[in-house]
């Protein structure tokens, strides 16, 4: 009691985000199951857009949401996913985009990938982890 909790502060710096680089407004990542992943910044909002998914006719909501400096909710089929941003330890640009289940790498000049098929993986023999 009078105890005052300070003010929880969203971006405390060195953030990763990529609308910290004014210069660039759209960033392609690349992952090999999820092929590209496109993160646009529209005001102070980013949006995403997964092509490949689109094209299977997925639902990827486009905005994402900020949970913290480098982290948000990307929603796809309404179910929410974690993606955070993780910045290069010499540049300081976000590189790479991350879910528990994908890692996206950033492309300069993006290529045409060929995803690979996520059956191999779900067929793999191997202990099921369970929560």
């Amino acid at each position: 009691m009078g105890t005052e909790v300070p003010e929880w502060v969203a971006d405390p710096g060195g953030s990763a985000r990529p609308d910290e680089d004014v210069e660039v407004t759209e960033q392609t990542y690349v992952d090999r199951a999820l092929g590209q992943i496109v993160v646009s910044k529209t005001g102070d909002a980013l949006s995403v857009e997964m092509p490949l998914l689109a094209s299977m006719e997925y639902e990827v909501d486009p905005e994402l949401i900020t949970v913290s400096s480098d982290t948000f909710w990307l929603y796809i089929e309404d179910s929410p996913h974690d993606l955070t941003f993780i910045a290069d330890g010499e540049s300081g640009e976000s590189r790479w985009l991350r879910n528990r289940g994908f890692v996206g790498t950033r492309q300069q000049d993006p290529v045409a990938v060929t995803p690979v098929s996520l059956s191999p993986r779900l067929d793999a023999p191997g202990p099921i982890l369970r929560h």
